[in-house]
């Protein structure tokens, strides 16, 4: 809880002195302006990433620079970038907070993982809290790491995916629709990105 008080000094007729003044409960101002401070933050990752992929066509560098404004905005130890390969896996291609180890590997898809549930279920995929999820299984380098709380979405369409962006952590946390919304955004910028580098490459 958070309280302002306003006091003024006064003096008595007998010449006594004391304060009066009033206590005013300001937690809900305050939680507005660090929402509000939030999702400031998230509109300014995504411009700058937008920024970004204008002026680079290093796309392992734009999907590095995406994971990390992922975790530093979203206050997460994990973000993660998943490609869809032509033969139909999600190979492990981006990590920022996950071990080196886990990077070129290949995640399983359907339910057996996050990401494979996100693509079978063509929408984000919100995880509040893993060990009473029932969905999808949870894959061994999040038991590794601690994961309580994830979530993820497509990169690209339903109809045409690319790949999956996810962000997680190790405390039990319920991410809200803005949240959602900043991680598709970001999807968003990268699904421009990776369509166009599989423009080149058919050339």
């Amino acid at each position: 809880m958070w309280l302002r008080d306003h006091a003024r000094l006064v003096r008595g007729p007998d010449g006594s002195v004391y304060y009066e003044g009033t206590v005013e409960d300001i937690t809900n101002r305050r939680c507005a302006d660090a929402l509000l401070d939030l999702r400031t933050r998230q509109q300014a990752a995504v411009a700058r990433l937008g920024q970004s992929a204008i002026s680079s066509h290093d796309l392992g560098a734009l999907l590095e620079c995406a994971a990390s404004l992922v975790t530093e905005t979203l206050d997460v130890e994990f973000a993660q970038v998943l490609e869809l390969r032509p033969d139909g896996s999600l190979h492990f291609s981006t990590a920022v907070g996950w071990d080196p180890e886990v990077i070129d590997t290949i995640v399983p898809t359907g339910a057996r993982s996050h990401a494979g549930l996100t693509l079978a279920s063509a929408r984000p995929v919100v995880m509040d809290e893993w060990g009473a999820e029932l969905r999808a299984q949870m894959p061994h380098y999040f038991r590794n790491h601690g994961v309580q709380s994830g979530m993820a979405v497509i990169i690209g369409t339903p109809e045409h995916p690319l790949g999956v962006l996810g962000a997680h952590t190790t405390h039990a946390r319920k991410f809200t629709v803005d949240d959602v919304n900043f991680l598709q955004a970001i999807a968003s910028v990268l699904a421009a990105a990776m369509a166009r580098r599989r423009g080149e490459e058919m050339r």
